[in-house]
């Protein structure tokens, strides 16, 4: 590994210096969901079988990965990429400062070069802004990559992380677009995003599109992310 620390200008030059460096990803291990409580339940409705009636834990299913030493198109972090009209959700929270924010930008930029403009991309930051924390849903066309190097470039990190408020941005407001309707979401991040409650009420706003949400943590904890992502049909991965 590298020892830059916070110098951002360095890990600049190391990331243009090794542009086919693939982190190393890792599946989270299986965990002990969360139990819901009676209340949640009355405010959510139908719910996924990992809700035991009996109050004992369900565990989520390891996912398995062959990592290949070439760097695949379509992918972040060697994760292949999902759906055709995708939305991504980004941390960038003071913890993301740094490498982190440095590399995941790289990252979104390599996978948005390797797609042709027959995907869709959008992308939403959090803590969220509406004025300085979209980029809509439009074609991945090469107009559209250039103004998502702008857009990522731009992007102060700092702050705490809470992702209901941009969730519920999307879901009010963007994810209805009938021209463009999302068909797979990523929320990428390095930790704890939000309570129990935040994720019953993500599990809510989903619960009419049942849009699958896929979630990748880097190195932090798991656990939200990997519940999220197990309420909504989706997968989670672990970066280390």
């Amino acid at each position: 590994g590298q020892s830059f620390g916070y110098d951002i200008s360095k890990w600049q030059k190391w990331i243009r210096q090794n542009k086919n460096f693939t982190p190393i990803v890792l599946t989270p291990k299986d965990y002990p969901t969360r139990k819901v409580t009676e209340s949640n339940k009355q405010s959510s409705g139908e719910y996924p079988d990992r809700y035991s009636e009996n109050g004992m834990p369900v565990k989520t299913k390891d996912e398995v990965m062959s990592l290949t030493t070439t760097r695949m198109k379509k992918s972040i972090y060697g994760i292949e990429i999902e759906g055709k009209t995708i939305l991504f959700f980004l941390d960038c929270s003071g913890s993301m400062r740094g490498a982190p924010f440095e590399v995941l930008k790289e990252q979104i930029l390599y996978m948005a070069k390797t797609m042709d403009n027959t995907h869709s991309i959008g992308v939403i930051f959090f803590p969220f802004s509406e004025k300085v924390s979209v980029l809509e849903v439009s074609k991945n066309t090469a107009p559209f990559r250039s103004k998502l190097k702008r857009f990522l470039s731009q992007k102060n990190v700092g702050g705490g992380s809470p992702l209901l408020g941009a969730m519920n941005f999307a879901y009010n407001d963007l994810i209805e677009d009938r021209y463009n309707p999302v068909d797979t979401i990523y929320i990428i991040s390095d930790g704890h995003i939000g309570s129990a409650e935040a994720r019953t009420l993500i599990y809510d706003l989903n619960a009419e599109k049942r849009i699958a949400i896929h979630t990748i943590c880097i190195r932090g904890s798991t656990h939200f992310l990997n519940g999220v992502a197990s309420d909504n049909q989706g997968r989670s991965f672990l970066v280390q």
